[in-house]
């Protein structure tokens, strides 16, 4: 069944519960992309009963903490899957109120928590596999530095008004890895040294959700 591009991922989870009930279905999985991974989404799945295997954003500060605490975890193993190898770090993620924030439509928002945060009930957990891919972290270095390179060359031939904003129109969300003032009509920019070491920390690394009971070889 297809829905409305213009309907929005919350909707379209609602609309997708409605239809698997109309249906006679009583065990979906529910398959999405990232656009989908939101507390609200998988809160709702979960007071649902339905099961479900989305890729994590890196938004949100419950993710981001997961993907630097990789690196001190010693609660890793070796998987495989189809002869790719995979280091695997399986934890777990709860989903809890938002406290003062709403949706746009006025319902009650929800976030991700982690173990030892203020609002973590335990209520509601998902499985979270963080995974680290070799291959992915070799492409992801390359192509950043790469970027990097090239928005400097880039940078050396600018000449206007005002060569800061000509910069930030050329270099996008890449902007956020540089420092940049103007040098009269040129721009001055230099790499921020801690945004690129997060940058080479993160490379390689995905978060995958997944309702409790899914495993790896599920979810990949």
């Amino acid at each position: 069944r297809h829905y409305a591009g213009n309907v929005s991922d919350m909707d379209t989870v609602r609309l997708l519960s409605t239809d698997i009930e109309r249906f006679g279905g009583s065990d979906a999985l529910f398959v999405m992309d990232r656009g989908f991974c939101s507390g609200w989404n998988l809160h709702f799945m979960v007071q649902n009963g339905y099961r479900f295997v989305v890729p994590a954003t890196t938004g949100s500060k419950a993710i981001k903490k997961l993907l630097t605490d990789f690196n001190n975890t010693k609660d890793t193993e070796d998987l495989e899957h189809e002869g790719h190898m995979y280091k695997v770090w399986k934890t777990e993620i709860g989903i809890a109120e938002a406290v003062g924030r709403t949706k746009a439509d006025g319902e009650q928002a929800y976030m991700f928590t982690l173990p030892g945060d203020e609002n973590h009930s335990g209520k509601e957990n998902v499985a979270a596999y963080v995974c680290f891919d070799t291959k992915k972290y070799s492409d992801e270095v390359q192509n950043h530095k790469a970027m990097i390179s090239s928005l400097k060359a880039a940078a050396e031939e600018i000449d206007a008004k005002d060569p800061v904003a000509e910069f930030r129109k050329k270099a996008g969300k890449a902007f956020r890895h540089f420092n940049v003032e103007a040098d009269g009509r040129k721009v001055k920019v230099s790499v921020k040294p801690k945004s690129a070491t997060f940058e080479d920390n993160r490379a390689g690394l995905f978060v995958m959700l997944a309702s409790e009971g899914i495993s790896w070889e599920t979810v990949m």
